[in-house]
């Protein structure tokens, strides 16, 4: 990993080449952040912060179609354990990004 990182080949990683990789990791991370935020509000038709279990199940049916209806229910299940019928943004975040 250093050779990547060493970009002038000097042996060493000065801070500059530090930033540089830094800097390229946080904007893949805000960009998948955004397409999450995204892809939340597509699916929070009443803008409320919240998306009902049932706009989950849909969203999952029609784009996560490798996975099966027994699936689709236990994803649901572990974003919503309370059934409350609601997931907020943080929880689709960690059920997205394992």
């Amino acid at each position: 990993m250093l050779p990547d990182l060493d970009v002038n080949h000097d042996g060493e990683v000065d801070f500059n080449e530090f930033l540089k990789v830094i800097v390229s990791v946080n904007e893949g991370r805000t960009s998948n952040m955004a397409k999450l935020i995204n892809a939340f509000r597509s699916l929070d038709k009443n803008i409320t912060d919240l998306i009902s279990t049932s706009e989950l199940q849909d969203f999952l049916k029609h784009f996560a179609k490798k996975l099966d209806r027994k699936d689709r229910k236990k994803l649901i299940r572990e974003a919503d354990p309370d059934e409350y019928g609601e997931i907020d943004y943080l929880t689709f975040f960690d059920l997205i990004v394992p």
